[in-house]
């Protein structure tokens, strides 16, 4: 009587030591590309963060320049407005037209009074939106 083999008698197949290292250097050789994936991954992620960074503090550099222009052309504006109207009252009080100069007086005395409650308006909501 003749013996079948190993596997049609249930026996699991002999251990293929072989098998088993060419198997372990493929995994490894997997796990070494896996890192170098994941170390260019990073440092692709620390380029891109970097140049973020730079392009925030560009656009924040060029958003103070921009409001900074802002009030430089608002004051210059308000200084003209100013100028006129002192001419203007100069010129109402050479030709003796005070009741000229009283109005104009009241309309000052209520740009004023609107410019600073309109401004103190401001720095509430200011202060509401920077608790939040």
């Amino acid at each position: 009587m003749s013996t079948p083999p190993d596997n049609q008698r249930g026996l699991p197949p002999a251990f293929d030591f072989d098998q088993f290292l060419q198997n372990q250097a493929q995994e490894l050789a997997i796990r070494r590309e896996e890192i170098e994936l994941k170390r260019e991954e990073g440092y692709n992620n620390l380029t891109y963060a970097e140049k973020a960074l730079d392009a925030n503090l560009v656009d924040r550099q060029r958003e103070r320049e921009f409001q900074r222009g802002n009030n430089v052309r608002g004051a210059i504006v308000f200084c003209l407005f100013i100028l006129l109207l002192a001419f203007g009252i100069g010129y109402a009080l050479y030709l003796n037209k005070d009741v000229l100069v009283i109005e104009l007086a009241k309309y000052i005395g209520l740009l004023f009074a609107g410019g600073v409650s309109g401004y103190s308006i401001r720095l509430i909501k200011e202060k509401k939106d920077d608790t939040k």
